[in-house]
């Protein structure tokens, strides 16, 4: 048998995960609760650094400050839900 005649049949799964979340504050959204968001993720940075991820390059607030940054906010009043 040639290989070169043989065919190869790769099968991909695709799982695909819908998950809605939701971010809850008062205040405005685009004022108040900006300014909270804001002002929290520039503590976290300078003042629990050593309790972030290292390295990285452009991150996202979830990926560079996660778990961290989430503590801070919901000790201000900031809810997250996932659906």
């Amino acid at each position: 048998m040639n290989v070169g005649s043989m065919k190869y049949i790769v099968s991909f799964v695709f799982v695909l995960l819908i998950a809605a979340s939701s971010v809850a504050q008062k205040g405005d959204p685009g004022y108040a609760a900006t300014a909270v968001l804001l002002g929290e993720s520039a503590l976290c940075l300078a003042l629990d650094a050593d309790r972030l991820p290292q390295g990285g390059g452009v991150l996202t607030p979830a990926t560079a400050m996660g778990d961290v940054l989430t503590e801070r906010l919901r000790v201000r009043g900031v809810t997250f839900d996932t659906n």
